[in-house]
């Protein structure tokens, strides 16, 4: 494999306000009758001149604004393009460590079943964490062996990390309070304090400086904690591509978005529109990328149980689509070039979808968000009711011992053909299926 070396055309970088002096003298003639003024009682003469002042200032700050984006756009778009080509490359290295970790899990199960008995013997300090903390891949040491006869090094070891996981569990439970379930659910991944507190640091920076709550502290299939960021929307789906950079397995059960359409919990109507979004996917924000945008809506229209009409659409997102999307969804920037805006689609969408309920699989966090907030940009607004089959379906999955509620295990379980899964008219069509199987199972 020949060296690679990524040639970068670059120019002398220079910046300068041209018209400083100018601003100055203006300024300092604007702000003289403010220096010195005496407000007395009149409470009203200060807030105004406060008004004032604070305008030019916000004057200044977008000008500012403005040549920082103009200066740093040229390296933006060159950290993006590399981040594409790190993406490309990172996939098949997380294949093959997924294939050594797996190789590895299986040796480390003769060695634990060799360790258990004195495990469990000395667990008592970590309560009801004890499991999570042996079953954790990074209990085991390589210097341990899978002897009949445990050495006492190894059995001080043990007992030396039995004592710093409790210590650790113990800072954790204190220090993130609320936050606890999910930052000791990433502890029992590395049992590395350091790391959760960088977890930490990650979520509520992305959330704005705001501490997320807990929902509750529940195993599922998208692992264990769930949580709620109260922010804004831009600021939610940001968060999402922190977490997902960094690897977190989690998923989004509720959000505060959309809020201006009401959800139906129940499976009682047979006409709706049935829809699914693909979008470019993000690097995240703390690559420098932009928020994800929609690439595609698909939709099928249902009366009375038939249906009776398609919508399908590709949209031009104005931003590069990821490597991994593409790969997931086969949906290339070239696709997508000469297409219509996304305002254009969703103008489109609206019309087809008319005050139809619209129903989708995790619609509730993640087409909603994306479509409610296309809508706004582009003047409309959606006011419909919807449907979340995903949601809806957790609730059965303990009842009918489902290993999972995603699409595509849910079409194959009710034998719906889904012929090319991850676009959106395909999926919005199986969507149809699961929902009338959902709902016969409602009346069964």
């Amino acid at each position: 494999m020949k060296k690679v070396k990524i040639a970068v055309s670059r120019k002398p970088g220079r910046i300068s306000i041209d018209n400083f002096d100018e601003v100055k003298e203006y300024i300092t003639e604007a702000v003289k009758p403010y220096i010195r003024a005496d407000y007395g009682e009149n409470t009203s003469r200060a807030a105004y001149d406060k008004r004032m002042l604070t305008k030019l200032r916000s004057e200044l700050e977008s000008s500012m604004k403005e040549a920082i984006h103009v200066y740093s756009e040229p390296l933006d778009k060159v950290k993006f393009s590399l981040m594409q080509l790190f993406a490309m490359i990172d996939t098949p290295i997380a294949a093959i460590d997924e294939y050594t970790k797996s190789r590895q899990r299986k040796s480390n199960k003769k060695i634990l079943a060799s360790l258990h008995s004195f495990y469990e013997a000395n667990a008592s300090p970590l309560g009801e964490h004890a499991d999570s903390v042996f079953e954790s891949p990074a209990f085991l040491e390589e210097k341990w062996q899978s002897s009949a006869n445990i050495s006492m090094s190894t059995k001080n070891a043990i007992i030396d990390k039995i004592a710093q996981a409790a210590k650790d569990i113990s800072t954790i439970e204190t220090t993130c309070q609320s936050l606890s379930p999910v930052m000791l659910a990433k502890y029992f991944e590395t049992l590395k304090l350091d790391d959760v507190f960088k977890f930490k640091e990650a979520i509520v920076k992305a959330a704005n400086g705001r501490m997320p709550g807990i929902i509750r502290n529940a195993d599922t299939e998208y692992g264990t904690g769930e949580i709620v960021l109260h922010c804004g929307e831009e600021t939610f789906l940001r968060t999402l591509d922190q977490l997902r950079l960094m690897n977190v397995d989690f998923h989004v059960k509720s959000s505060t978005y959309p809020t201006v359409l009401h959800e139906i919990k129940e499976p009682d109507f047979d006409s709706f529109v049935a829809l699914d979004i693909e979008t470019t996917g993000s690097l995240g924000a703390a690559s420098g990328d932009a928020p994800a945008q929609i690439t595609e809506i698909g939709a099928v229209k249902v009366e009375n149980g038939v249906i009776t009409d398609r919508f399908s659409m590709l949209a031009n997102p104005g931003r590069p689509i990821t490597p991994h999307v593409v790969r997931l969804t086969h949906i290339t920037d070239e696709m997508v070039a000469d297409k219509p805006p996304v305002d254009e689609v969703i103008r489109k969408f609206f019309e087809f979808a008319g005050d139809n309920i619209l129903v989708g699989h995790s619609i509730k966090s993640s087409d909603l968000p994306f479509i409610c907030r296309a809508a706004q940009h582009a003047g409309i607004e959606f006011k419909n009711e919807y449907f979340d089959t995903c949601e809806y379906a957790a609730g059965l999955k303990e009842k009918y011992g489902w290993q999972k509620i995603k699409l595509e295990y849910l079409s194959k379980l009710f034998g719906i053909n889904q012929k090319e899964a991850h676009r959106a008219s395909c999926d919005a069509e199986a969507n149809v299926g699961v929902y009338f199987a959902l709902k016969a199972l409602k009346n069964d």
